[in-house]
């Protein structure tokens, strides 16, 4: 007997002690207190006002309190909040669109009602009720979190009744969902109004630049016409197009530097007219072969004839075109003669020509090839003079006859060899280095862009003498200004500004992943 009341007394004692859990944990349901501030009166309070009043309005709303130092993310939205996870925090309708929650967020000293977007017009109202948060914060600053808590979850409760006593869930579900469409209505607005504003920016700096560069394009041209050179000879001419002239006037305005001197505007003029204005003109006669035409076109690359040439045939009402290329044709023979004697003779010459006094002496035992190289180099420049029409010009401009040119032919030869040697002996010393070093005629010649190789060459030149520069020396040489030409393009891929370094003894030439610009 008193074994069985034993265990009725246990029973009853763990009955009740389930009981006042279960009642604690309802208290608990509805309030978050990371703060741990609150009195237990205070969350069965707010349990108590869910279950015996929330709960018997229409829809069943919940109401949640939590007081947190901080709460990510911020907003309004219920679902956030409730997706935060807090410890002690749930409601017994989670999905309920009607549910309220109240953050006190204290680091950030705000107080949010978080809400569905179901409810955004019943509860927006009540987040900018400023009165109302200024009442309740004050309270909080004053440490009376109770207080608090009961004051904002009564003013919720008495605000969600009279909102669903005057207008019931689905008129409150109505007008949230005509808030919403006209807050995004304002959105796009908004966007619209944006992209309006950058289009038109946009539209009037293209308008601005347009303008501006008609400006100065029309700046330009009045600077041209201001000079007055335009011959009056190629303004008349059915060939001349002033329209297409002012366009081409207007696309070379930089390269003139916008025609603000006379010099520039007559540089611009004469080059119209040789290679824009003369080859339309020059196809209109039939009566001139075509290699004469070439030729006249390339016999004014040569600034002189060129200049004789625009100076008759402007000051010339009746200036013959035909007359001209038969001078230029007779002229070309005499040049191809005396290219030609030149030629004869230049074998000779190179082989009278010593070279002892131009080289070191253990550089003597390969005079054969200096004077090879030699004469390839010496070879080409005389075509070259030829092609440039420098022999065309003794004939037709210095007055000179054949027989006088051939007079100075030896002189004339002595010149182009003279002119031609630095570049010999420094072509077949650069050949010598390219045998010790394979790899130095491998970087030249294959990684640098022809700007890059300009650079390296000219650095190879300068103070190379062929009597005081050893093929030793130039290799050095040679070594340094590849290194430094790789730095530089290294860095120009990485889009820095080279530092110049002196410390190229200590360093090698890039073999592995070689920066190149070719």
């Amino acid at each position: 007997m008193k074994k069985s009341s034993y265990w009725i007394i246990v029973l009853a004692l763990s009955f009740l002690l389930v009981l006042v859990s279960t009642e604690y944990v309802n208290a608990q349901r509805y309030v978050e207190d990371d703060l741990e501030s609150l009195e237990e009166s205070t969350f069965e309070y707010v349990s108590k006002l869910n279950s015996e009043k929330f709960s018997a309005l229409e829809g069943s709303p919940e109401l949640g309190i939590a007081l947190t130092t901080d709460v990510e993310p911020a907003g309004n939205r219920l679902d956030y909040h409730i997706d935060n996870e807090f410890r002690n925090f749930d409601f017994q309708n989670r999905t309920n669109p009607n549910n309220i929650l109240v953050i006190f967020t204290l680091a950030k000293g705000d107080l949010t009602i978080a809400h569905s977007e179901e409810i955004q017009s019943f509860v927006a109202p009540l987040n900018e009720d400023i009165e109302m948060k200024k009442r309740i914060w004050r309270l909080i600053q004053e440490e009376k979190y109770d207080e608090a808590v009961i004051d904002i979850s009564n003013y919720i409760y008495t605000n969600v009744e009279q909102a669903v006593n005057e207008k019931g869930w689905a008129k409150i579900y109505e007008d949230s969902a005509l808030a919403r469409q006209e807050e995004q209505r304002l959105r796009e607005k908004k966007r619209n109004t944006y992209i309006f504003i950058a289009v038109s920016i946009g539209v009037f700096s293209i308008a601005v630049s347009f303008f501006y560069r008609q400006f100065i394009s029309n700046k330009a041209k009045r600077h041209f016409y201001s000079h007055k050179i335009l011959p009056k000879k190629l303004e008349r001419d059915e060939s001349f197009c002033q329209k297409e002239f002012d366009h081409w006037l207007k696309n070379r305005q930089k390269i003139y530097l916008f025609y603000k001197t006379e010099y520039e505007a007559t540089r611009a003029m004469k080059h119209y007219f040789i290679h824009e204005f003369l080859p339309v003109k020059l196809a209109q006669f039939k009566a001139i072969k075509e290699e004469h035409k070439h030729l006249l076109m390339r016999s004014l690359n040569n600034q002189a004839i060129s200049a004789y040439f625009i100076e008759h045939y402007f000051s010339e009402d009746k200036f013959s075109f035909i007359s001209f290329t038969e001078i230029l044709v007779e002229a070309n023979d005499v040049s191809k003669a005396y290219c030609e004697n030149l030629l004869s003779k230049l074998s000779t010459e190179i082989s009278d020509f010593s070279l002892e006094e131009e080289l070191l002496e253990d550089k003597w035992p390969m005079i054969p090839e200096y004077k090879q190289e030699l004469y390839k180099i010496t070879k080409e420049k005389i075509f070259c003079n030829h092609t440039n029409a420098e022999y065309l010009e003794r004939y037709l401009l210095d007055g000179l006859s054949y027989e006088q040119m051939l007079d100075d032919l030896s002189n004339d030869i002595g010149a182009v060899i003279m002119d031609s040697l630095k570049t010999a002996l420094f072509t077949v010393d650069l050949n010598e280095v390219y045998k010790l070093e394979l790899l130095y005629k491998e970087i030249i010649e294959n990684d640098f862009s022809d700007e890059d190789l300009a650079e390296v060459m000219q650095a190879l030149k300068v103070g190379y003498r062929g009597n005081k520069t050893t093929i030793l020396k130039l290799k050095s040489v040679a070594k340094t200004a590849i290194i430094e030409r790789q730095d530089i393009i290294k860095d120009r891929n990485r889009g820095e500004k080279t530092i110049l370094r002196v410390d190229f003894r200590e360093r090698e030439v890039k073999t592995l992943f070689r920066p190149k610009s070719k």
